[in-house]
């Protein structure tokens, strides 16, 4: 996962965590072959990147439904189809 940051960053220092945490996060840095530091900062991109998900399905829970759009079904066999038509086109 790659995220862009800005420039002013801040240190964030958790206190009191177990060692059978910082282990299981240790090893799945390792495994993702990662350094703690980054899979701990992907980690936190990826839940700053969820709260914003459900604040916006919040702003927008009693917004009236979209009557006009085409079915989600239509809509992913159209894209899989220009997809198709793309990399038959490529290899020409």
């Amino acid at each position: 996962m790659h995220v862009e940051y800005a420039r002013r960053m801040v240190a964030l220092q958790i206190r009191d965590v177990p060692d059978t945490i910082r282990d299981a996060l240790v090893d799945e840095a390792r495994r993702r072959q990662h350094s703690l530091q980054v899979y701990l900062l992907d980690v936190l991109a990826h839940e700053a990147a969820l709260a914003s998900n459900r604040r916006w399905l919040e702003r927008h829970r009693n917004d009236p439904p979209v009557r006009d759009a085409p079915p989600m079904r239509n809509r992913l066999l159209t894209t899989s189809c220009r997809r198709a038509n793309r990399v038959a086109l490529d290899r020409r």
